[in-house]
């Protein structure tokens, strides 16, 4: 029997920009971002290797952080991920994990899930501007990366345990 691995890359809402039903969560800067992040080869790649989703389909909705956190408990039972690509801090809190450009468990999850925390990768983020965040951040993109493709790695959480040992 073989071990799938789901990763599932969440972001925030669309901008009115990406309002359109046609436009994949995700999109334009964002997924270009994190396309260069992870040295794929373009967003087909993204796409063919992670599960991506917004919390919200509607733009410049209003937040509200229980509906928020009811969503991404569907999006857990939907894709059935044990590997979260978090994008911004509302989407973590959300999920109820805080970190920055880190590996942390979401314990509020029933099943071993790990998230990569990330600031959002959209254009408007000024954090990008520092390079040590964008280092720290392909650190972890690399570890989500390797678990979508099935290798292995080392988890950060678990002082340095192979994945397959500490039971992520």
């Amino acid at each position: 029997m073989t071990l799938t691995r789901k990763v599932l890359i969440v972001g925030e809402q669309p901008t009115e920009r990406y309002r359109f039903a046609t436009q994949p969560a995700l999109g334009g800067q964002c997924a270009r971002r994190l396309v260069q992040l992870m040295d794929l080869r373009d967003e087909a790649h993204l796409r063919e290797l992670f599960d991506v989703e917004n919390l919200f389909s509607a733009p410049y909705a209003s937040w509200d952080y229980s509906f928020a956190r009811g969503l991404a408990m569907g999006f857990a039972d939907k894709y059935r991920a044990d590997f979260l690509v978090l994008c911004g801090p509302r989407v973590q809190h959300a999920f109820q994990v805080e970190g920055d450009c880190e590996i942390v468990p979401v314990p509020m999850l029933t099943r071993p899930t790990i998230a990569a925390c990330i600031p959002h990768p959209s254009g408007r983020v000024r954090v990008w501007k520092d390079e040590a965040t964008v280092s720290r951040t392909r650190i972890v993109l690399k570890m989500a990366r390797m678990h979508a493709e099935g290798r292995p790695y080392i988890c950060t959480i678990h002082k340095g345990a192979p994945l397959e040992r500490c039971g992520c």
